[in-house]
Parts: structure tokens; sequence; C-alpha cells
């Protein structure tokens, strides 16, 4: 673990991210490696910025990790921006629950129900 932060809570370094080996075998993603590792980046920093980039003990590395993985794998289905319903290229239709998600979002709403209940989010205001 890395500094303490002003609330108290330890901040993860930087290396608390999840692995390959982690998302395939503990968490038991399904993404094809590339396109984990490209959309990592992104999942990690929309957990950081949940969780204020603090955990607050070891025991929360676990949800941490599962909440990127989570954010990962909505990255990588549906980007950053504005989700759209149909592709042609192999007809490919998704049903979203609005017209104006964003890919941001719903990976936000897929890392926040990995933290629920662990005081992570928000600086443990949720």
């Amino acid at each position: 673990m890395g500094e303490v932060h002003e609330t108290g809570h330890a901040c993860p370094d930087e290396r608390m991210v999840p692995t390959w080996c982690y998302y395939r075998e503990t968490y038991g993603g399904g993404l094809p490696k590339r396109a984990f590792e490209l959309a990592l980046p992104a999942g990690h920093r929309i957990v950081r910025w949940l969780c204020d980039k603090c955990v607050a003990t070891i025991e929360d590395e676990t949800p941490y990790l599962r909440a990127i993985c989570a954010a990962t794998e909505a990255i990588a289905e549906y980007g950053e921006g504005q989700v759209a319903g149909l592709s042609l290229g192999e007809l490919r239709t998704t049903h979203y629950e609005t017209s104006e998600a964003t890919g941001r979002e719903l990976a936000m709403r897929a890392a926040l129900d990995e933290l629920t209940g662990t005081g992570l989010a928000f600086s443990g205001v949720c």
C-alpha cells in the first residue's frame, strides 16, 4: 500500500490493478486478453475516481479489483462515449436502459455493483 490520504484511508499503489490471470481465473471474466488490456486503464481510472483513489484497508483489495474488472468489461463492450444499439457488420443489437446512457456511466454502475456495502465508494459516503 502507498501513502495515507487525508481521509485516513491508505492509498493503493499504482500496481493495485487486476492482472490478466486475476481477471480470467478469479473474477471469471471472458474478454480476450487484448480487449482487457486496452480497456483496463479506463476501468482503473473510473474506480479510482469512485473510491477517491483510496481503499480503507488491505481487506478492501478484493472488491476494489473486482470493481476494476467490472468497469473494464463495460468499457471494452461499450467504449466511454454514447452507446448505440445496432451494428450492421454481422448484425449486433444490444438493449440499453436509456438512449442517453454512456459507456462510462454503464462502467460506473458495474463498478458500484462490486463496491456496494464496502464503504469504498465516494469515500464511504455511499
